[in-house]
């Protein structure tokens, strides 16, 4: 068979010009050989990817060599990479991840690689959560990789200019979109993302990502089920906003806050709650323990911090604070505490306390250690008046200041436009 070869027409500045309509490669490894085989543009985005596992990928790339200087060599591309349960980074490490990337065009001019895309996974995990339909845009430049369509104008963002996606991108103007996170027959569970991270093609661990979730209907019984926990009596629809930023990846490092609220929650089966109510001595008079409830918490070092916890029902309200481990490599430990009030019918003979008058009747103080689904719970003696007073009030500032980041996900208005910050 007679070697390939390559005939171009003479054109100043340019010493070869190469084109490949169609190049498959199946069930290849994305290590240190196949990157130094590859043109380096397309090396570069892939190598910040740290794919982990065999892939499947379809691409048609146009590649030149620089007359003056033979060793530049200039690509454009388009891509599509197939994951059949690959790990990789996008700022936050993807697991378990199943489905396409889609490079609607990439381009290397010799000194940094500019690439827009989409996504569209069947499934992944993220942060020990489970993660289905994940649909979205992302834009490359340099060193600066964007999911979604953050607001350069805010000021948590590390952009200087807006982003665009060009017509070709399926889902332009977007946040990176999960339409099952934690769903249910009774509960949509959707999840909105917008992320930048700033990748050291180098060292993983080095990486910086800053990222905000929005999160609308998801389902408590559907986060039961993932995490182990008998699901009998459990339901509720859980609405929240969350904002954060880390490094590497280690969950130790994120850093952020955020809110959520619960509505029509019934957690009888609840582990921590079931072992709660003989010390409340409560009797199951309705299908709904709580009508509403929100939780306002910090995350740092590994941990959930909540700053308060309010639970509201027909049978009496549960408020606390405390905080629990969340990081895949953590035992789950809780410390929290909490104090209810009922009416005598829900907490039997339960004296008042002296002193305290009848805004404070009938209050308990409960701990709970232990893990979330192997809770130890005590009752210790009620703290005083005027710290349970300041701590109600300080609930109440909570919900009514946080109330507003409870609302369901929107979709993102076109922002357009991206560029990478000055001197990163």
């Amino acid at each position: 068979m007679p070697a390939a070869i390559i005939e171009i027409e003479p054109r100043p500045n340019v010493a070869w010009h190469a084109h490949f309509d169609e190049i498959r490669i199946s069930n290849i490894a994305v290590d240190d050989a196949l990157l130094r085989a590859l043109p380096p543009g397309l090396a570069k985005v892939l190598a910040a990817l740290h794919l982990q596992g065999p892939i499947d990928t379809e691409l048609g790339i146009d590649l030149k060599g620089a007359a003056l200087s033979p060793d530049t060599v200039t690509a454009q591309w388009s891509q599509r990479i197939l994951l059949n349960g690959n790990r990789l980074t996008a700022g936050v490490e993807l697991e378990r991840a199943i489905g396409i990337i889609q490079i609607v065009e990439g381009v290397w001019d010799g000194t940094a690689p500019t690439v827009e895309g989409y996504v569209n996974l069947a499934s992944a995990r993220a942060l020990n959560m489970p993660l289905e339909a994940i649909r979205g845009p992302f834009t490359i430049d340099g060193n600066l990789l964007v999911i979604g369509t953050p607001d350069h104008r805010q000021e948590k963002w590390p952009l200087a200019m807006p982003v665009k996606h060009s017509g070709q991108n399926l889902f332009p103007g977007s946040q990176m979109r999960v339409d099952r996170f934690f769903a249910d027959e009774q509960h949509r569970g959707r999840l909105g993302i917008n992320a930048v991270a700033l990748i050291d093609p180098n060292d993983s661990e080095r990486t910086e990502y800053w990222a905000e979730a929005t999160v609308s209907d998801a389902s408590l019984r559907a986060w039961a089920v993932d995490r182990g926990i008998a699901p009998g009596k459990l339901r509720g629809s859980v609405n929240g906003q969350l904002a954060f930023r880390g490094q590497g990846s280690s969950g130790r490092k994120i850093q952020g806050q955020g809110y959520m609220s619960l509505s029509e929650a019934e957690l009888f089966d609840l582990p921590m709650f079931a072992s709660m109510m003989p010390m409340l001595n409560f009797k199951q008079s309705t299908g709904t323990l709580f009508n509403s409830g929100f939780a306002d918490f910090r995350l740092h070092d590994g941990l959930v911090d909540f700053n308060g916890i309010d639970l509201d029902g027909d049978a009496f309200r549960l408020v606390g604070k405390g905080w629990s481990e969340f990081t895949s490599d953590s035992q789950g430990r809780v410390n929290l505490h909490f104090y209810s009030k009922a009416n005598d019918q829900f907490l039997g003979l339960v004296g008042r306390v002296p002193g305290f008058g009848a805004f404070f009747d009938n209050w308990l103080h409960i701990q709970a250690t232990g893990t979330m689904s192997n809770p130890a719970v005590r009752q210790l003696p009620t703290s005083p008046a005027d710290y349970m007073k300041g701590f109600l009030d300080e609930i109440d500032d909570i919900r009514h200041r946080m109330m507003p980041f409870a609302m369901p996900a929107q979709r993102m208005p076109a922002q357009g436009g991206r560029e990478r910050p000055n001197g990163r």
